[in-house]
């Protein structure tokens, strides 16, 4: 039953991590086109994604309750601090996505790989 109530959250969730990775991957697209550009495309994503993540964060959190309660009331009384605390975490995620990006549109692999390493052994250091 708990993995139900987690991988439920993790999918609500997960949608607000796709945003910050599309984003992302726009700005490598861009950033190939013109290098020049990555400073202020980089801080246009984190203003514009920031924004629209803290706006879908904050309505999804009110109603994370009613959200969840359409797969049942024990979804809703189970489920609904979890995905409140992943919700919430999307936002740290928009910068590291950002970061990884810009080391994807810089071509330093090593250093997204380092950031990456760093934010997993962190995760598993926490658990």
């Amino acid at each position: 039953a708990q993995a139900a109530y987690f991988s439920l959250t993790w999918v609500i969730a997960y949608m607000l991590y796709l945003v910050s990775s599309n984003m992302g991957s726009s700005l490598v697209v861009e950033s190939a086109t013109n290098p020049a550009q990555l400073t202020r495309n980089c801080r246009r994503v984190l203003t514009h994604t920031g924004i629209l993540l803290t706006t879908a964060v904050l309505a999804l959190t009110a109603a994370a309750p009613e959200i969840l309660r359409v797969f049942g009331p024990e979804y809703a009384r189970q489920g609904t601090a979890l995905l409140r605390l992943l919700l919430i975490s999307a936002l740290p995620n928009l910068v590291v996505a950002t970061a990884v990006s810009v080391c994807r549109a810089r071509r330093r692999i090593r250093t997204a790989v380092a950031i990456l390493a760093v934010l997993c052994c962190g995760a598993l250091g926490l658990t």
